[in-house]
């Protein structure tokens, strides 16, 4: 009977949520007072530390769902958008859900790259939030096992890591979860190179420009994986 009751109201919840991301935004005129408490509606919901909760959130597509919402340029809405999406995987059962799976990796990687880009009403990354948010996210799909064998995602590592590089002189935090990225990002040589090969990554301390082998420039770096649980990167 209990775990009907919460069943349904987990239901109830998902839909609701669900009805709030998916009401459309115009960018065009700015988003209203009641499209923001919609989200912010979503947001809380998205928020709440009951596991079995964000993996329904997961299973039921929310990634793509707030990943729209990341393209919409709207500064307000992306920053409750990446919150949502890295309050998802927040706990040990929803980042085991996550790398479980190769189609997470890939709903991931797609609604991050908006945040790489300057519009009219955003610069996404010189937002404290959205650039804590951004390389959380950016280092947890630097660990997903799918990293490893994708193809074509190279670059998007490449410039998280580069425009999001002066950022770690002034902010400890964004520091941290930048070496965390850039160490598990590292491990594929196309992504090592392109590093390499940039002036704002090379000036990193994790990095050893005077290597000639990519592969070992990271050598001293801590594995990611590790790094993302003993620093709490994604705990509740």
């Amino acid at each position: 009977m209990v775990a009907a009751g919460f069943a349904a109201q987990s239901e109830r919840l998902l839909k609701r949520m669900q009805s709030c991301v998916d009401a459309p935004i115009d960018g065009g005129n700015g988003t209203s007072i009641l499209q923001i408490g919609g989200l912010m509606v979503a947001f809380t919901i998205a928020q709440l530390p009951v596991d079995e909760l964000k993996l329904r959130l997961l299973s039921a597509g929310a990634v793509g769902s707030w990943g729209r919402l990341v393209a919409s340029f709207e500064a307000d809405v992306q920053q409750v958008a990446l919150g949502a999406l890295t309050a998802m995987l927040e706990g040990s059962k929803p980042m085991e859900a996550f790398f479980a799976t190769a189609e997470h990796y890939y709903s991931y990687l797609d609604a991050l790259p908006p945040v790489l880009h300057v519009s009219r009403t955003a610069t996404p990354l010189n937002d404290s939030e959205v650039l804590l948010d951004a390389l959380r996210l950016t280092a947890a799909l630097a660990n997903h096992p799918a990293f490893e064998h994708a193809v074509g995602d190279g670059w998007f590592y490449e410039r998280m890591l580069e425009q999001s590089a002066p950022a770690t002189e002034v902010d400890s935090l964004a520091a941290l979860y930048w070496c965390c990225a850039a160490a598990a990002a590292a491990r594929r040589s196309d992504v090592a190179h392109a590093m390499l090969a940039s002036g704002a990554v090379t000036r990193e301390r994790t990095l050893q420009p005077q290597s000639p082998d990519p592969n070992k420039a990271f050598s001293n770096t801590t594995p990611a994986f590790p790094c993302l649980l003993s620093a709490g990167i994604f705990a509740h």
